[in-house]
């Protein structure tokens, strides 16, 4: 997350720098941090910049908060990030633990924080942010399928996976337990996060045994029966004390050393009556991260664990994916190679795939679309090349979506036309719609460029991605401005107030709100949010209007203390209040009147996000 800083002036090398030896210069700089050093130091000798590597600014490490505040008070600091990348910002910083600088970012951000951003603090054990986040800032509650009661196919154990990955990166108490930190979880469950059973197994897959122990000793009593894990035992027709057993084990076997796969296996698993269930701790262990992979696999073996068919494809996605799978083979597990091959295309690794169409494996629809939906362009050429499969529709599309630039353009422009479902004249007609939802600017003016046409979706999907530079991008090039309202409901549903202020200046006309979208006050939707609404000049009903005033006389003072709070931190440390929803116009104002001309603001910062 990139920034590079300006040359020295000549008054900063005409003090007491100007007659410092060089090598004494660098010798005091290089003992600073490297951000100090990209940000400021560099600005004092003109010869020692010229020396210096660092270049650059990582928004996960400290950052001098003047800096910061310069870079990301300016009016339209975020106006060219969607709004993915403006909550990757915000966990970002909340990493870093400068809270000052947290406040600034979520001010910037200028939308509804999710609980992504106090998982990135509580993972890197910064507690100050996470009480900011939680108590000052405020974030959206994490969403689990699980909690909301869909249905999930018989094939749990794959839904569940998916449960514990975005629980890792988007849950503040699994975060913690997979970086090891128990003072942060005790921490945590001090102040209201509740226990979750996702966090035990978050722990065992960080190699944390003492603390997946810990973890369990804390489960509240009578949430075994009614926990979310307990759908995934009955789907597999197991006791649940059974399938609890096994994804204990597998934890362990992920990221547990071979000695405590040992010492818990024998605590655990007194009674050797191994189904097929038990495969997923055979697959951990093949795909595990540890350098003793291959011992925990004959510990598993010897012990009588099935040789799961799923170990292979697990271990497919491991960068030595070829040795793994040698092992394997040697070992007697079978192999899926269909599933090796996809695994592998979605990963990226080149030589693997090569391997195994050297090896017969034939090239299948669903490995090109896991190339195609990873961006993974190499691998993505390497099978259209060899033939016999197809770039499907829908994988071309999710990767719009995630805007790969380089695979569209590859397949719109390069690609054998074997390789696609159908001319790619047809298959570019809804590539801008999906683009769209990326919030690319790149690629969406290649597809323009290219010749992809408008529909009314666009300006929709482009509202909900929370890039403002491409909205005002698409009304110059000649998308007509919709005025039904629908774009501020889109925006609004994110929580995103930054696309919603953006559209009131583009000229959007409210529309149909306040019939489309009924009790715009009503007591489930942050106050956050509702008060953004209003200032933006949202058309509320009679109704929304009692209710809102009822709201802010109830809840409104918690808006003003963390206002207060903020304003009197960020005053000395040279931060702002960060409320994550409104305020932005006001944190303009203070960044054009607070420059005097510094150049500092004239830095030139660039950002460096990923799309996915």
């Amino acid at each position: 997350m990139a920034a590079a800083s300006g040359p020295p002036t000549e008054d900063m090398e005409s003090g007491l720098w100007a007659h410092t030896p060089l090598d004494l210069v660098l010798q005091i700089l290089n003992r600073l941090p490297p951000n100090e050093v990209a940000c400021t130091a560099r600005l004092v000798c003109r010869a020692a910049a010229r020396q210096l590597h660092s270049r650059f600014v990582s928004l996960s490490e400290w950052v001098p908060p003047t800096e910061f505040a310069a870079r990301w008070q300016r009016p339209g600091a975020t106006l060219a990030l969607s709004l993915r990348q403006r909550r990757r910002l915000v966990a970002l910083v909340a990493v870093s633990g400068v809270v000052a600088n947290l406040r600034v970012a979520a001010e910037a951000a200028g939308c509804l924080l999710t609980s992504e951003a106090a998982a990135a603090a509580a993972a890197a054990g910064q507690v100050d942010a996470c009480a900011a986040l939680m108590g000052e800032l405020g974030h959206l509650p994490f969403f689990s399928l699980f909690e909301a009661g869909v249905a999930l196919p018989h094939s749990s154990f794959r839904e569940w996976d998916r449960e514990l990955r975005n629980r890792l990166v988007a849950e503040p108490l699994c975060a913690a337990a997979y970086a090891g930190n128990e003072r942060m979880c005790r921490w945590l469950m001090r102040n209201g996060v509740e226990w979750h059973e996702a966090a035990v197994l978050a722990a065992g897959r960080g190699g944390h045994a003492s603390l997946m122990e810990l973890l369990e000793g804390l489960r509240p009593s009578g949430t075994a029966a009614a926990s979310h894990f307990a759908r995934v035992a009955r789907s597999l027709q197991l006791p649940h004390a059974a399938a609890w057993r096994v994804e204990m084990l597998a934890a362990a076997a992920a990221g547990c050393d071979v000695h405590t796969l040992r010492y818990l296996q024998a605590k655990w698993q007194r009674v050797q009556r191994f189904t097929d269930a038990y495969g997923r701790v055979t697959a951990a262990a093949a795909a595990s991260s540890t350098s003793d992979w291959q011992a925990k696999l004959d510990l598993l073996i010897g012990l009588g664990y099935k040789r799961s068919v799923d170990a292979a494809a697990a271990a497919a996605a491991r960068p030595d994916a070829a040795a793994r799978l040698a092992f394997l083979s040697a070992r007697g597990f079978p192999s899926d190679d269909g599933a090796c091959l996809r695994v592998a295309a979605a990963a990226g690794n080149v030589t693997l795939v090569e391997h195994l169409l050297a090896s017969g494996v034939p090239v299948s629809d669903e490995a090109m679309a896991a190339a195609a939906r990873e961006g993974q362009l190499a691998c993505l050429q390497t099978l259209a090349l060899r033939g016999g499969a197809r770039v499907m529709q829908d994988a071309l599309e999710a990767a719009a979506v995630r805007g790969h630039v380089g695979v569209v353009e590859w397949v719109l422009r390069e690609a054998p036309p074997r390789a696609l479902q159908a001319p790619a004249e047809l298959m570019g007609r809804n590539l801008l719609t999906a683009a769209c939802m990326s919030g690319s600017m790149e690629l969406m003016s290649w597809l323009r460029a290219w010749g992809a046409g408008w529909s009314p979706a666009q300006w929709l999907l482009a509202a909900r991605a929370g890039n403002c530079e491409v909205l005002s991008w698409m009304l110059a090039s000649g998308h007509p401005l919709q005025m039904d309202g629908n774009a501020y409901l889109f925006a609004a549903w994110n929580g995103d107030m930054h696309t919603v202020r953006h559209l009131r200046a583009l000229g959007a006309s409210w529309g149909d709100f306040g019939r489309v979208c009924p009790c715009v006050a009503a007591f489930r939707n942050p106050l956050r949010l509702v008060l953004g609404l209003v200032e933006a000049g949202c058309p509320l009903t009679w109704f929304d209007r009692l209710v809102f005033a009822w709201r802010m006389r109830t809840e409104g003072h918690r808006l003003r203390a963390s206002t207060t709070v903020a304003s009197a931190s960020g005053g000395s440390k040279g931060g702002v209040r960060g409320g994550g929803s409104g305020g932005g116009a006001a944190a303009a104002r203070r960044a054009e009147c607070g420059s005097n001309g510094s150049s500092r603001q004239a830095l030139p910062w660039y950002a460096s996000f990923g799309w996915l």
